[in-house]
């Protein structure tokens, strides 16, 4: 991450933060709407959990993703980007 402008912290944690957490917010809950919606055994349960607890899930997979991010400061380190990927899937 990189301030060019004197913009809060805050507003810049949201901003790289919200992309892949409203992305995968929207494939959970429209899984869950697609299970509910099919006669899948325990379906109802499934889709349920998908499209109530996915979003919330994916919102803090996405928080964790950035914290291990930002613990490494070395912006050039590849490892950094690869963990934070691994921990989003």
């Amino acid at each position: 991450m990189v301030r060019l402008l004197p913009v809060p912290a805050w507003k810049l944690l949201a901003a790289e933060l919200a992309p892949p957490a409203l992305i995968w917010s929207i494939y959970l809950f429209s899984a869950g709407v697609t299970l509910l919606g099919c006669a899948a055994p325990r379906g109802a349960l499934a889709g349920t959990l998908l499209a109530g607890c996915g979003p919330v899930l994916s919102a803090w997979m996405a928080l964790l993703a950035m914290l291990i991010t930002l613990w490494y400061p070395d912006a050039q380190d590849r490892l950094q980007r690869l963990l934070a990927g691994l921990i989003l899937m």
